[in-house]
């Protein structure tokens, strides 16, 4: 499965570089550069690499219980 990469649905100004295995190693240096791209507003990663949205894993909002 690809890596996500981009911002979070619920909260935009949170962006998410996760899920770089094996290959990782050698992906992450362009991928840190298109993450760099989308925090700085040059690029918008969802329209252009939807593959990589964190939306495509989380369709509904999350919630976290507390006991």
């Amino acid at each position: 499965q690809a890596p996500l990469l981009g911002a979070t649905k619920d909260h935009p100004n949170i962006f998410l570089g996760a899920g770089l295995s094996g290959h990782g190693f050698k992906l992450a240096p362009a991928l840190g550069e298109l993450l760099a791209q989308a925090v700085t507003g040059q690029i918008d990663l969802a329209e252009q690499w939807p593959r990589f949205d964190p939306a495509r894993l989380f369709t509904e909002p999350t919630t976290v219980y507390a006991r």
